[in-house]
């Protein structure tokens, strides 16, 4: 259940943004949105529910978090084959090899903001 530490660190960097909007004030958070990584091993509805209890006293509240999951990709050093790493083992999808470099799946960060003046 990391997913609530992680959710922390994300309403603070929600909040910490919020803070640096130049908008006309007041307004509100209606969505953010963050990229995770299928490598993260995050489980989305898990992240939901942590994020509607964590931002019920911030100015976050009520809003939506919206989650890209990115799968994991690699690159073949022995075929050149790129595509998305569907085994644990983390195989080529071409010609079997574990010689692979993973090239995505790791990512987590707060890609966007929407928000919504009441002016």
């Amino acid at each position: 259940m990391h997913e609530y530490s992680i959710c922390q660190a994300l309403v603070d960097a929600i909040t910490a943004e919020m803070d640096k909007v130049e908008a006309p004030r007041p307004f509100r958070l209606i969505k953010a949105r963050v990229v995770v990584g299928g490598l993260r091993q995050i489980v989305p509805d898990i992240l939901q529910t942590a994020y509607e209890v964590i931002t019920r006293d911030t100015p976050a509240k009520g809003s939506a978090l919206e989650i890209i999951n990115i799968p994991a990709v690699a690159t073949c050093k022995k075929c050149g084959w790129t595509g998305e790493i569907e085994d644990v083992f983390f195989q080529c999808g071409n010609c079997g090899s574990t010689a692979v470099e993973l090239t995505k799946g790791m990512e987590l960060y707060l890609d966007k903001l929407e928000i919504e003046s009441d002016e």
